[in-house]
C-alpha cells in the first residue's frame, strides 16, 4: 500500500533521497552527482524545506518524490507567487503506476492553499516527463538552452578576476534583473543560500566589472562542479546571474570570467534565444547550444492564464539554474 508523506515525517530522509536519486538519475550523462552535503544544502533552499518534499512510501521506503519550493518570480515587472517543481523522481521498479502524477496533483493542492498563481518547472522538451506535465496543465512557455564551450578553447583576456562584494552585487542584480521575466528576487535569505552558504562540492565566485569610481557595471557568477558522463565524470563550470548595464560591460565581464576559468574545463551557460544580445555574445566566444530545456508554467487561475498569453516575448528571460541544474 502506498502512503503519501512529507520529508519531515520520514526517518533518514537524506539517505532515502540519495538512494532514490542514484537509481533515478545516476546513469544519466550530464547530471550532477548528488552527495550528502549537496542534498542537505538543497533542502535548505528558501521556500522548500523537508515539509515541502512530497513523497510516496511503500513498506516504509521512499519510492517517489517531488520537491516543491514556494517562491515568487517576476512576470512583466510584477512579483508573482509560484510553486517551483523539481526533483520529480520515481524508483525504476515503481514507475508507470501514477505516483509522479499523484505527487504533482498534491503539489497543485498545496500551491492553491498557499495562494500561488501558478506552477513552474523545467524539463527536457518532447520527453516523457514533458508530455506528463502537459497532460496535467503545464504550458510549454519558453525554451532555454545550455550553451556550452568545450575545454581547450583559448582564453581571451589577461586581467585577473576580482571577487565582488556580496551586498553590492545583490542590490545591483535585484535592481536590474527585476525587468526579466522569471527572475526570483534575491532576499537576504535567498542570497545567502545561493551565494554564500554553499556545499563544498559546488563552490562559487562572484566576478564584477567596475568603473573608476567603483560603481558596478557588470557581474557574473562562476560555479565549479562535475557532471556524469557515459564512462565516469568530468569537471564543468556553470555561469549564472550574468548582467551588465550595457552590452560592452556584459561582454567584458564574460571575457574576464573566461580568463579566470582557463581552458581545462567545459563551460555551461543557460540562456534563451529571446535574450538576443546575450546569445550573440555567447556565440562570439564559441559557446554553442547543445541541450534544450522547456520552462513550463501551469496557471492556477483565469487572470494569470490571461496574463501568460499576453507576455511580451521580447522581454529577457531569467533561467532558474537551481531548478534546472541544481547549482
Amino acid at each position: 500500500m502506498y502512503k503519501l508523506s512529507r520529508g519531515s515525517e520520514v526517518k533518514n530522509i537524506v539517505e532515502e533521497l540519495l538512494y532514490l536519486h542514484s537509481l533515478s538519475f545516476g546513469a544519466y550523462p550530464g547530471v550532477l552527482p548528488t552527495s550528502r552535503d549537496f542534498l542537505e544544502w538543497y533542502i535548505e533552499r528558501p521556500g522548500l524545506g523537508l515539509e515541502n518534499i512530497l513523497l510516496f512510501l511503500y513498506e516504509d521506503k521512499v519510492v517517489s518524490s517531488l520537491f516543491l519550493t514556494l517562491s515568487h518570480i517576476y512576470l512583466e515587472g510584477e512579483l508573482t507567487p509560484v510553486g517551483i517543481i523539481d526533483t520529480v523522481m520515481t524508483h525504476p521498479d515503481y514507475r508507470r503506476r501514477g505516483l509522479a502524477s499523484a505527487l504533482l496533483k498534491e503539489a497543485e493542492k498545496i500551491m492553491a492553499e498557499k495562494e500561488c498563481r501558478m506552477g513552474y518547472l523545467y524539463t527536457v522538451p518532447e520527453s516523457p516527463q514533458f508530455y506528463l506535465y502537459q497532460r496535467l496543465g503545464y504550458i510549454d512557455f519558453k525554451r532555454i538552452f545550455h550553451l556550452q564551450r568545450e575545454k581547450g578553447e583559448k582564453p581571451f583576456y589577461d586581467r585577473e578576476g576580482k571577487e565582488s562584494p556580496h551586498q553590492r552585487v545583490r542590490e545591483f542584480l535585484n535592481q536590474n534583473l527585476s525587468s526579466y521575466n522569471g527572475f526570483v528576487y534575491f532576499s537576504e535569505e535567498q542570497w545567502m543560500w545561493r551565494k554564500a552558504k554553499r556545499p563544498a562540492c559546488l563552490p562559487t565566485k562572484l566576478i564584477s566589472l567596475q568603473d573608476e569610481n567603483n560603481h558596478l557595471l557588470a557581474t557574473l557568477t562562476i560555479t565549479e562542479g562535475e557532471i556524469t558522463t557515459d564512462k565516469d565524470s568530468e569537471p564543468i563550470i556553470y555561469l549564472s546571474d550574468w548582467y551588465g548595464i550595457n552590452q560592452e560591460a556584459k561582454e567584458k565581464v564574460l571575457v574576464k570570467s573566461l580568463r579566470l576559468v582557463g581552458e581545462e574545463r567545459k563551460i555551461d551557460c543557460l540562456s534563451s534565444p529571446d535574450n538576443r544580445e546575450e546569445w550573440k555574445i555567447l556565440l562570439r566566444y564559441n559557446f554553442r547550444p547543445v541541450i534544450p530545456e522547456s520552462a513550463m508554467l501551469h496557471p492556477l487561475d483565469e487572470d494569470i492564464q490571461q496574463k501568460i498569453t499576453t507576455i511580451d516575448s521580447k522581454r529577457a528571460w531569467y533561467p532558474l539554474i537551481e531548478s534546472i541544474v541544481g547549482v
